[in-house]
């Protein structure tokens, strides 16, 4: 299936930094990760600093909420499943996590994903370029890209969406600790 692939551009006021952003679903999608330094709640991954062109920044949910800018949003769950089923994931709830089958190949972007020694995983079918880019409270570069939602799950915990190096499939997870650190998506009002 050939899907055309329109990349424009935004300009974050706040700070200059210009983001590839893509049209999925009928919703526009920042196609790189956030890389605003909040005055709370952020992080770089690994802790350095030299990662933020690739990877940008990891966030608490708190922070997370807050951080995209002006016309701008942090997605709901339901946006995320939107994405997921936009890209053709059949859902299926399994408990703790919404799955969407076949849909995270289609996000991953073409390298940096391991996938047993191959760094070619992704398809990035849509502009999405998702990166394995981050794990927990550290913010550490992994084997897995995981970005905040704004759907609370409850008064500590929150949904986080997923892509894994050994899956073709995405999923959200439903009861994620909200003060893990994890990247952020800024999806277009």
């Amino acid at each position: 299936m050939s899907v055309n692939i329109n990349i424009k551009t935004f300009t974050d006021a706040r700070d200059g930094v210009t983001y590839k952003t893509v049209e999925i679903g009928g919703k526009t999608w920042f196609a790189e990760n956030l890389r605003y330094k909040a005055d709370d709640g952020c992080g770089c991954f690994d802790g350095n600093e030299s990662n933020l062109g690739k990877f940008g920044r990891v966030y608490t949910w708190e922070a997370a909420k807050a951080v995209c800018p002006a016309g701008w949003h942090l997605p709901s769950g339901e946006e995320w499943a939107h994405l997921g089923k936009s890209v053709g994931g059949e859902e299926s709830d399994e408990g703790d996590a919404l799955w969407y089958l076949n849909a995270g190949t289609k996000l991953k972007s073409k390298d940096t994903w391991k996938n047993g020694g191959d760094s070619d995983a992704g398809e990035d079918s849509y502009g999405f370029c998702g990166l394995p880019d981050g794990f927990s409270k550290g913010g550490r570069i992994s084997d897995s890209g995981q970005w905040w939602s704004a759907t609370e799950h409850d008064k500590s915990r929150a949904y986080v969406w997923t892509l894994d190096d050994t899956r073709d499939d995405a999923y959200m997870a439903k009861n994620v600790d909200k003060k893990k650190m994890f990247a952020v998506r800024c999806v277009k009002d």
